[in-house]
């Protein structure tokens, strides 16, 4: 089964568990992790090679995230008010996007 590469986009709370969810199946590979916040990018790149083996670019600006060619889709679990600024951003880049909260 091929997997949908991945850049995660928000680590906190939510979004480590998520990621903690998705590394439990075959499904996923994580090609970048983001946080406005460079201690949980750090976090979320050693959880991925810890857990997956291998480790992904990180970043503080989710603009990297959606000009990265290899990410096919996003998972947002950012600030709440970002996550439709970022998802609309996220479409325009042609890239599938999952909110970890609705979005209208």
């Amino acid at each position: 089964m091929r997997k949908v590469k991945i850049g995660v986009i928000g680590r906190g709370c939510r979004g480590s568990g998520l990621m903690e969810t998705m590394a439990l199946s075959d499904m996923y590979e994580f090609i970048v992790v983001c946080d406005k916040y460079e201690d949980r990018v750090e976090a979320g790149k050693k959880f991925v090679s810890e857990k997956l083996g291998y480790t992904p670019l990180g970043t503080t600006n989710y603009h990297d995230v959606l000009e990265n060619s290899e990410v096919e889709a996003v998972l947002i679990s950012c600030d709440w008010e970002m996550h439709l600024p970022i998802a609309i951003d996220a479409i325009k880049a042609n890239k599938a996007v999952a909110l970890e909260v609705g979005g209208a």
